[in-house]
């Protein structure tokens, strides 16, 4: 199957030696996805969602924006204008699913975020638009905060790392085929406790980790996918942070689980992401025929 993407960016086609089949026409019948990238690296985040959704087996069509009122700092905007469509196009038009990325603001209160109010919006309009959502690590505590009123709590050291999780709801359509266990990338300063979850009344926690806590929380219905952790990452992302971070002067300790002189040369926990993504995906695909009656 193809990913069909908006401008081709040069990041996502990097994919095609990995012998993902990619293209720039729109495909009747693709599953229309649209992507609200926060990440400061814009083209690595492309990259790595992409990934996961062109592995999935099934047509998808991507399409990359921007929360309205967000001007990245970080990329140059003669790209931004070329490869990411304006906010105002994307809401007038038909799409079955959102992606919406992490961005490393943990720290930072919500309502201190500069685009927060346009991150509202465009949360406000995929209820009614798209048949399912998809958060990742602050995305989703954001989404938490805005959609359930749970907040995020700083945690006293980065939590970073591979960590094992345990699925606790193995008949979710949405664990098919993870097993009992599976472990991912962690990455972050703060976390949602598991206890403010389950005070709140149509969230279910599909996995938990005992040393990371929640990792993967759901919407009854499927309506929204909150994951905290990052089976996208590639394999040397982890220790790239951990650099990144030293060189900063953040206390940020190595990596759990990462041999900082042996990075491991093909991420297993990619295997995880792509079999969440295709779960996802399938449950967006079989909402179609409904949201179109």
């Amino acid at each position: 199957m193809t990913l069909h993407v908006h401008s081709n960016p040069a990041a996502i086609l990097a994919l095609e030696p990995e012998g993902l089949a990619l293209a720039q026409s729109p495909a009747a019948g693709a599953l229309r996805v649209a992507m609200l990238n926060l990440m400061p690296d814009k083209r690595q985040a492309e990259r790595q969602m992409a990934r996961l959704l062109a592995r999935s087996g099934l047509d998808v069509s991507l399409t990359l924006f921007l929360a309205p009122g967000h001007r990245p700092r970080n990329e140059d905007p003669r790209y931004l204008s070329r490869h990411y469509l304006p906010w105002r196009q994307v809401r007038n038009g038909r799409h079955d699913a959102l992606v919406v990325t992490g961005t490393p603001l943990e720290t930072i209160a919500f309502r201190d975020v500069r685009y927060w109010d346009g991150l509202g919006e465009v949360l406000d309009w995929s209820r009614a638009a798209v048949a399912s959502s998809w958060f990742s690590c602050w995305g989703a505590m954001a989404a938490l905060f805005h959609d359930h009123g749970v907040p995020k709590r700083t945690l006293p050291v980065k939590r970073f790392g591979l960590f094992e999780h345990r699925v606790l709801a193995p008949d979710s359509p949405l664990t098919r085929g993870l097993g009992e266990r599976y472990t991912v990338p962690v990455s972050r300063n703060a976390e949602v406790p598991l206890l403010w979850l389950a005070c709140r009344r149509g969230l279910d926690v599909l996995a938990a980790s005992p040393a990371a806590g929640a990792g993967l929380v759901a919407e009854r219905g499927l309506r929204r996918v909150y994951m905290l952790d990052h089976p996208e990452y590639e394999a040397d992302t982890l220790l790239a942070e951990y650099r990144r971070d030293r060189a900063a002067g953040l206390a940020t300790p190595p990596p759990r689980g990462i041999d900082p002189d042996r990075p491991p040369p093909l991420p297993r926990w990619q295997e995880v992401g792509v079999q969440l993504f295709t779960n996802w995906l399938q449950v967006v695909a079989q909402a179609r025929p409904a949201r179109a009656a």
